[in-house]
Formats: C-alpha cells, structure tokens, sequence
C-alpha cells in the first residue's frame, strides 16, 4: 500500500540522515521525493519532526554540502 512505501522511504530516509554523507535534499530525491517540501512534511507525519530536528536528536551536524 501507499503507506507502506512511504513507511519504508521514510526508513530509508532515517538511515541516510544518520550517514550524513548528503544534503537533505539529495536524501530525499535519493529515497523517491523529487519534491522536497513533500518529503519534509510526509517525514514530519511519519516521526513527528522536521528531517533536521531528527539529525539533531542523534547529534548529527547536517551536511551544508555534498
């Protein structure tokens, strides 16, 4: 179903996050949202926070380049 592909893009999503090795925009094309506002808000509904807030909570310095 729809929510399960998104479960697992968002899964993804969280795996790269904590990698760190890309832009969060890049993330989220890489995991199948070409639109990066879509993939904020879906990952937002999915983990209750921002894909940012979530690097923070692990203590992971977002990337400012790739």
């Amino acid at each position: 179903s729809e929510m399960c592909i998104r479960d697992r893009r968002i899964g993804y999503s969280k795996k790269l996050l904590l990698e760190n090795k890309m832009k969060i925009s890049t993330i989220s094309g890489e995991v199948g949202f070409p639109n990066l506002s879509n993939f904020i808000s879906q990952f937002k509904k999915v983990t209750g926070m921002s894909p940012s807030q979530f690097q923070k909570q692990f203590g992971v310095k977002a990337k400012q380049a790739i």
